[in-house]
Order: C-alpha cells, then sequence, then structure tokens
C-alpha cells in the first residue's frame, strides 16, 4: 500500500512539473508575440508597411498576379539600385491619387540620376507608361521571399483592436489582478498589526 501511495505521489508531481513546463513554455512564447507585435507596431510606417533598415515586411491587400495571394507575408530588402535590370518585377508605393498602395510592376527601364537616386519607368494595367523614384521601392519580387496567410495575422495583431484584445487587455487584467492581491495583502497586515 505505501509503495502505490509513493508512486502516485511520484506520478503527480511528475504531472505538476511537466504542466508547469507547458505553461512556462506557452506563457514565453505568448511574450514573445506580445513583444514581436509591439515592435511591429513601432516600426510600421505611413503606408502600414514594417521597416527593418532595409528590410519590409509587406502585408498582400490583394491578390498580385501569379506573385502573391491575399494575406501572404512578404519579406522584401531594398536591393542595389544597378541590379534591377528591364522586366524585373518590383514593389513599390504608387503614391497616385495622393494615396501610397503597394502595387507590383514588370520594369520597363532603369535610369540613372545619382548613386542614391534612380527613375524606373513601367507600363500600369491600362498599359500606359509611368514612372517612379527609387524614393518609394520596396524591393525586387525575385529577391523577397513570401509567407502564405501570416500576413493576416500580422496585420491582426498590429490592428488596433487586435493589439488591444492580444497585448493591452491582458497586461490589463494581470496588473489590476496583482494590485488586488496586493491590496488584500496590506489589508491583512494591517489586521494583524491593530491585533497585536
Amino acid at each position: 500500500m505505501h509503495k502505490i501511495l509513493s508512486y502516485v505521489i511520484l506520478l503527480m508531481v511528475i504531472m505538476m512539473k511537466v504542466i508547469g513546463s507547458i505553461f512556462k513554455t506557452i506563457l514565453f512564447a505568448y511574450l514573445v508575440i506580445c513583444a514581436f507585435a509591439t515592435f511591429c507596431l513601432l516600426k510600421t510606417n505611413d503606408d502600414g508597411v514594417v521597416e527593418f533598415g532595409n528590410t519590409s515586411l509587406v502585408v498582400m491587400e490583394n491578390d498580385v498576379l501569379d506573385y502573391y495571394k491575399k494575406g501572404d507575408l512578404v519579406i522584401a530588402k531594398y536591393p542595389d539600385l544597378n541590379s534591377i535590370n528591364k522586366g524585373d518585377p518590383v514593389l513599390f508605393y504608387d503614391t497616385a491619387f495622393n494615396k501610397n498602395t503597394v502595387t507590383l510592376a514588370n520594369i520597363t527601364d532603369n535610369k540613372y540620376i545619382n548613386e542614391k537616386e534612380h527613375t524606373f519607368s513601367y507600363k500600369n494595367d491600362e498599359n500606359e507608361d509611368k514612372a517612379f523614384s527609387s524614393e518609394y521601392l520596396i524591393g525586387k519580387v525575385n529577391g523577397s521571399n513570401k509567407i502564405a496567410f501570416v500576413g493576416s495575422i500580422l496585420k491582426t495583431m498590429t490592428s488596433k483592436w487586435g493589439f488591444l484584445f492580444l497585448v493591452i487587455l491582458p497586461f490589463f487584467i494581470v496588473f489590476m489582478y496583482e494590485a488586488y492581491v496586493i491590496v488584500k495583502e496590506f489589508k491583512k497586515t494591517l489586521k494583524e498589526v491593530r491585533e497585536e
């Protein structure tokens, strides 16, 4: 009987350690996700693109030919301007109608202005000749990476409501609980002091 009881206690201790380990892993993953979402929000430009130095995280808003689907996350690096050749597909900010949208175009010409400035020509959907400055270039399609559906998750996490429910609300609940515990402990200590 003693042996069975000791095995049961040992099994319970092991289970508690496993459950504690799983909880710690989940908590760590949650904190990493919260930190990443916060960092992305801080690095998001006015056009909704997350920029880390020369690397941009672009959430595709629509299907773009055979390249990208809506909700894809595209990780694009700003390329060497001289490496862009005729026919290369690139992502850039289209500033038409005073609204920057991420657009894909095949380059028809790369005009050198100076070391940091080039003008790229392309044809739009109506087959009209258009151009944009390298200042609006995001990256080459051929040098970028695509992760399907992750863009939708990132967009949700960094939206106002997503960030509120993912980060702010849980931390607020934990803060309020901790404040409640401190006040309760303070009252208990105060009561013990008065009784002495």
